[in-house]
């Protein structure tokens, strides 16, 4: 049984094309958690943190612990 090369290629090529997306939608997911992560630091510098940005209702402190970088309530959000 002889190895078609052309289709190791392909495949190759589509894997590689696979890990590539795979990394780029990864850093795309870090680069909205650190946006995430500075946007509550200032709510808790202006003392708006662990209030709903929709219904400004204090969120529950599990949701919280849970997604400490959450802007809104379970209704709200």
């Amino acid at each position: 049984m002889e190895l078609d090369q052309s289709a190791v290629g392909r495949v190759s090529r589509m894997d590689a094309l696979m890990n590539q997306g795979i990394a780029e939608a990864s850093d795309r997911r870090a680069v909205t958690d650190l946006r995430d992560a500075i946007d509550a630091l200032a709510r808790i510098e202006d003392r708006t943190y662990g209030f709903c940005t929709g219904c400004r209702e204090p969120i529950p402190v599990a949701r919280l612990e849970a997604m400490p970088e959450t802007r809104h309530c379970a209704h709200c959000g």
